[in-house]
C-alpha cells in the first residue's frame, strides 16, 4: 500500500521543491519515484528494470556495448538469445518490457531570442515526439493515447506515466520553469522563465524526466544572450 501511493507523494513533494525553486533536490525527487515505480536503485545498471535479468546476463550484456532496454532490441537475435538464456514466454515478457520503454524525441526552441533584455519573461517551446513501432505487437494497447501504462512487473498496480519538463540553472541551483506532461505520441509544451538580470551570455539547461522508467531522462544545455533592460517611456 505504501509503495503504491509512493509516486503520487512523491509527485506532491516535487512540486513543493519546485516552488522553492530548488533544482537538484527536485531532479532527485522525480529520480526517486523512478526507483520506487521500477524497484531499483539509483546505482543500479538501468538493465535492472528489465523482467528475469538477473547479475549474469547484465553483466555479459554490459560486456557487449548493452547499456538500456532500447539497445537490448538493437542485438542480433542470435546474440541476444546466447546471452538471455530465457524461455520463450520470459523472452516475450522482455521483448514487451522493452518495446514499451520510452524513447523521446525532443526538440525546442526559444521565441524571439534576439530580443531578450534582462529582467524580460522568456518563452521556450519544445515539442516532444514519442517514437514508435506501428508493427509491433507486443507493445500493450492503451485506450487513451494520451495516457500510457508503465510497464514496471513488481509495482503493486497500474501506473501511468507521466513526465516532467524542467528548466534550470546548475550554476546556482535555480529551477526557473518546469510543467507536467502526459505525453502521448506527441506534446507541445511551453515554458516561461525570467531572463537574469545582468546582460549578457547565460547557460541554462533544459531537463527531461519520467516518473516511471529510469535512464530515459535527457538533458540539453542552451544559452540566452541577454540585452539590456528596456527604458520605460
Amino acid at each position: 500500500m505504501v509503495v503504491l501511493d509512493a509516486p503520487r507523494l512523491l509527485s506532491t513533494v516535487v512540486d513543493v521543491i519546485s516552488s522553492m525553486g530548488w533544482l537538484k533536490p527536485a531532479l532527485e525527487a522525480m529520480e526517486l519515484t523512478q526507483m520506487i515505480v521500477q524497484a531499483c536503485w539509483g546505482r543500479d545498471s538501468y538493465l535492472r528494470q528489465v523482467p528475469h535479468l538477473d547479475d549474469d546476463p547484465i553483466s555479459a550484456l554490459a560486456e557487449a556495448g548493452v547499456e538500456t532496454p532500447l539497445d537490448i532490441l538493437s542485438m542480433e537475435d542470435e546474440d541476444r538469445e546466447k546471452i538471455i538464456q530465457v524461455t520463450s514466454r520470459q523472452m516475450a515478457d522482455i521483448a514487451r518490457f522493452c518495446n514499451a520503454y520510452p524513447n523521446i524525441e525532443v526538440n525546442y526552441e526559444i521565441e524571439d531570442e534576439d530580443e531578450i533584455s534582462a529582467g524580460e519573461a522568456v518563452t521556450m517551446v519544445a515539442t516532444l515526439q514519442r517514437e514508435e513501432d506501428e508493427d509491433d505487437e507486443t507493445k500493450d494497447a492503451t485506450t487513451d493515447k494520451s495516457r500510457v501504462v508503465v510497464n514496471a512487473p513488481l509495482f503493486p498496480g497500474t501506473k501511468t506515466e507521466g513526465w516532467w519538463l524542467v528548466v534550470g540553472d546548475p550554476a546556482t541551483n535555480a529551477l526557473l520553469a518546469i510543467k507536467r506532461v502526459n505525453l502521448g505520441s506527441k506534446a507541445n509544451v511551453k515554458l516561461d522563465f525570467a531572463a537574469p538580470d545582468t546582460p549578457g551570455k547565460h547557460k541554462f539547461v533544459l531537463n527531461l524526466m519520467c516518473d516511471s522508467y529510469m535512464g530515459c531522462d535527457q538533458e540539453y544545455e542552451f544559452e540566452i544572450n541577454v540585452g539590456e533592460a528596456a527604458e520605460e517611456e
